[in-house]
């Protein structure tokens, strides 16, 4: 049976960049929720969506979405599922706010 990762990411080309690794990955098989902004992804998990929150394996987020607060949106996405694992996504140029991330929740 497929894990589904919920992944949050604006960029529809990285965000198939994603899709297809996940698919193709050893590791799964994985089906792959995706969603553009926090807002929807915070619909979803809290149940509100067409699946229960319990459906999903695993988060993987962009943390620079249109309508997203930065570590913020870490933190809202984690207390909304907090049983959830979350992975942030991030350039090395971030580096510091994936280390801020994983010391709000995100897994290391």
């Amino acid at each position: 049976m497929a894990q589904t990762i919920l992944l949050i990411q604006e960029d529809p080309a990285g965000a198939k960049a994603v899709r297809d690794a996940l698919i193709q990955s050893s590791d799964g098989p994985f089906q792959v929720e995706w969603t553009k902004s926090c807002s929807d992804a915070l619909q979803r998990l809290s149940g509100q969506g067409q699946h229960g929150a319990d459906a999903i394996a695993a988060v993987l987020l962009d943390l620079f979405l249109p309508d997203s607060c930065g570590i913020g949106t870490c933190e809202r996405l984690f207390h909304a599922a907090p049983q959830i694992p979350m992975l942030v996504l991030s350039a090395p140029q971030h580096e510091d706010l994936a280390r801020l991330a994983v010391q709000r929740g995100a897994q290391d």
